[in-house]
């Protein structure tokens, strides 16, 4: 049932408000809604240690193992990061043209995933769920970030 639900969460997300754009003139501001994203990120994190966790996942990655477990444990500091530089409010607001380094730096972390998972072509076959959930939700953060 938690796996279900946790492959379930990016479908769930997508479209939700996550990233909000308007426009003033000719400067384009970014709305990111940081407990939606912060729901993507933990996401992301249970269906990478789900594939870890699956028997004979580690041996099929055999060295990425360290660069998925590395990328893991960053989604969290660029989460503190993200709230940090919006303070108290729920939400980060920027100018398009100048993405917090946090928000560029969880996008790199979630493609290191997507990259180091990718690498093996001997995973085994119940992890391409966990693995689609992964790729569903950098797809849509890097749509949703270019505007």
């Amino acid at each position: 049932m938690l796996r279900r639900s946790l492959l379930l969460a990016p479908l769930a997300l997508v479209g939700c408000g996550v990233v909000t754009t308007g426009k003033t003139g000719t400067q384009t501001t970014v709305t990111v809604n940081l407990k939606k994203l912060e729901a993507w990120a933990q996401a992301v994190s249970a269906n990478a240690n789900l594939i870890l966790a699956l028997p004979g996942a580690a041996a099929a990655l055999g060295p990425n193992v360290t660069a998925v477990n590395m990328a893991i444990g960053m989604i969290g500091a660029d989460i503190t990061a993200l709230r940090a530089a919006a303070g108290d409010a729920a939400v980060l607001t920027f100018d398009a043209g100048s993405v917090p380094a946090a928000l560029d730096s969880l996008l790199s972390d979630f493609e290191m995933i997507v990259s180091a998972i990718g690498a093996s072509a001997t995973l085994p076959a119940a992890a391409g769920q966990y693995v689609a959930a992964i790729k569903a939700i950098v797809a849509d953060l890097r749509v949703l970030m270019a505007g």
